[in-house]
């Protein structure tokens, strides 16, 4: 399980733990209703600059930073 960690000068922080499996499948979920594509291949698009209307996507790519630099998801 993976520790999300939120805070800032406003709210306390906050912490959230999670099973790598349910982040996955909700990006994975997410970025198949609303680009028609897998996570896998819209993390690959976005980390090398050809993820056209990253906007739609934003909080998916925010979702992928609560998985470890080196997860199986970002590798293709």
């Amino acid at each position: 399980m993976r520790r999300i960690n939120s805070s800032n000068s406003r709210r306390p922080k906050v912490s959230i733990t999670m099973p790598r499996s349910r982040v996955v499948r909700h990006i994975d979920s997410e970025a198949r209703k609303r680009l028609g594509m897998s996570a896998r291949e819209m993390l690959r698009q976005y980390r090398s600059g050809k993820l056209r209307d990253v906007g739609r996507v934003a909080d998916l790519i925010v979702w992928s930073d609560a998985l470890a630099d080196d997860d199986p998801i970002f590798e293709g």
